[in-house]
């Protein structure tokens, strides 16, 4: 009987298509360099939060790191440490998705997340809490990624330290805890330990150092960048992320797990964000991570057939953000200070 063996890839590259993709992505990736070297070397503030520091209000740890520049940029260290938290962040996304779905299948979500019209800048302006999402992802991948007693600990204790630098990552921690109470009952008290053992005291620390208590722990003031969204504009330029959003909500229900969990918990930040320490734009961040993170998940949720479907999303994608970085019709959700 005659059986048929099927290529790996149903649906073979297309070398001019693949051209494509990385001429569009490597301009992109150039650009979003150019606004980062720009941004490190810039003696003023660039983002509210960033001129707040300056005034001594904000994150205790990032005020302290202000107080040891001297004569020199009080915000340089400040923006350093944050482009390192970041470009970590960016290199731990790439590696545990390439062990899942491989090079190709990691690429795309790292590149839509590093070159988000205006959000690289932003992570890696003072103040943004870009360790705060490298702590999590760290917890959040030793949490589903092991069975044994220690590794649960310390992601547990990693999941707390993301929400003491950010707090924004409370109620996705809370997606961690009930993931892992429907899907791994196991491992709930072993990440509850850490997260209890890291929370506690570590909190305690934080209302010791911030004379205003937990006002200084959320960086920023209620609604930071002070602007009314257009929330059509930004629809439309983000309409692929958003139908990833949305897909991954509805078909992921069917195979709930600690990721969807996550995922979904982040989305009351939306509603919540009038009554929180900082803008839209903080409120959105956990949400467009782990919406780039299920891009690569995407095909199985779906199960489709041709897994390198994922190129043409993020073609699409960033031709959606092509006028936005020609400065055609610069409509940011990240904002810099003029």
């Amino acid at each position: 009987m005659l059986r048929l063996n099927p290529p790996v890839h149903s649906v073979p590259d297309n070398f001019w298509y693949t051209i494509l993709i990385s001429m569009v992505a490597s301009f992109f990736i150039w650009q979003t360099g150019q606004e980062l070297v720009e941004l490190i070397l810039m003696k003023g503030p660039v983002t509210l939060i960033e001129q707040r520091l300056l005034e001594e209000e904000g994150h205790p740890i990032q005020l302290w790191i202000v107080s040891l520049a001297g004569e020199g940029n009080p915000l340089l260290w400040n923006r350093i440490l944050a482009l390192s938290g970041w470009i970590f962040t960016l290199g731990l996304i790439l590696k545990s998705i390439k062990q899942q779905s491989g090079f190709v299948g990691g690429l795309p979500s790292v590149l839509l997340l590093f070159v988000f019209p205006g959000f690289s800048a932003w992570m890696s302006s003072a103040g943004s809490g870009s360790w705060g999402i490298y702590f999590f992802l760290k917890g959040f991948y030793m949490v589903t990624g092991n069975e044994t007693k220690a590794p649960l600990i310390r992601g547990g204790v990693l999941v707390a330290l993301a929400v003491l630098i950010h707090p924004i990552w409370i109620l996705p921690s809370l997606g961690v805890f009930v993931g892992c109470w429907e899907a791994f009952r196991y491992r709930l008290k072993w990440v509850a330990t850490g997260f209890a053992a890291m929370w506690v005291p570590g909190l305690l620390l934080f209302l010791l150092l911030a004379a205003d208590g937990l006002g200084y722990v959320w960086m920023g003031p209620a609604s930071a960048s002070g602007m009314t969204l257009p929330w059509g504009e930004l629809l439309i330029r983000h309409m692929f992320l958003a139908v990833i959003l949305l897909l991954l909500v509805v078909y992921g229900a069917l195979r709930r797990g600690v990721g969807w969990w996550t995922l979904v918990l982040s989305l009351p930040l939306l509603m919540l964000e009038p009554f929180l320490a900082s803008g839209m734009e903080t409120a959105m961040i956990p949400l467009w991570v782990f919406t780039a993170i299920g891009l690569a998940k995407l095909p199985v949720v779906l199960d489709i057939r041709f897994p390198r479907m994922y190129q043409t999303v993020l073609l699409c994608q960033l031709l959606l953000w092509m006028p936005v970085m020609l400065d055609l019709r610069p409509i940011y959700l990240y904002p810099l200070l003029p």
